[in-house]
C-alpha cells in the first residue's frame, strides 16, 4: 500500500462538504464519526483512495486506480467554499494539487 501523502481531503459520496485532514491523526478523529463506505481520500500529491477491508482487520485506505482531475478538485473546493459562504467560489483556481490544499487549508482556518 502507498503512504498517504497528508494533508488529505476526505470526500463524502452525493455531498459539496468536504474534511480537511492535515493528518493521520485527524483522520482516527474524522473515522470516531459515520463513515460512509463509498468515500474517497484525496492526499496532497493527487493520489486518490477508497475506502476497502485492511489486512488488520476493519476498513483502511487501498489507492484507487482512478485519480482525480486537478479540474474536478477545484470544482468540488469550490463547491464547499460556496457552502461555507464564499461569494467568489466561482473563481477559485490553483495551477496544481499542492495550490489546491493551501486553499482548502485556507477556508478551514476561516471558519
Amino acid at each position: 500500500m502507498t503512504e498517504i501523502n497528508w494533508p488529505a481531503i476526505l470526500i463524502h459520496s452525493h455531498q459539496d462538504e468536504l474534511i480537511y485532514l492535515e493528518s493521520n491523526t485527524d483522520w482516527q478523529i474524522e473515522s470516531q464519526q459515520t463513515i460512509d463506505i463509498s468515500s474517497q481520500l484525496i492526499d496532497s500529491s493527487g493520489r486518490c483512495y477508497l475506502l476497502g477491508d485492511s489486512t488488520k482487520g476493519g476498513l483502511g485506505w487501498k489507492m484507487s486506480t482512478e485519480g482525480i482531475k486537478l479540474e474536478e478538485l477545484i470544482e468540488k473546493i469550490g463547491a464547499h467554499a460556496s457552502l461555507l459562504g464564499y461569494c467568489c467560489s466561482a473563481k477559485i483556481g490553483a495551477k496544481d494539487y499542492p495550490q489546491a490544499f493551501e486553499i482548502m487549508r485556507y477556508l478551514e482556518n476561516e471558519i
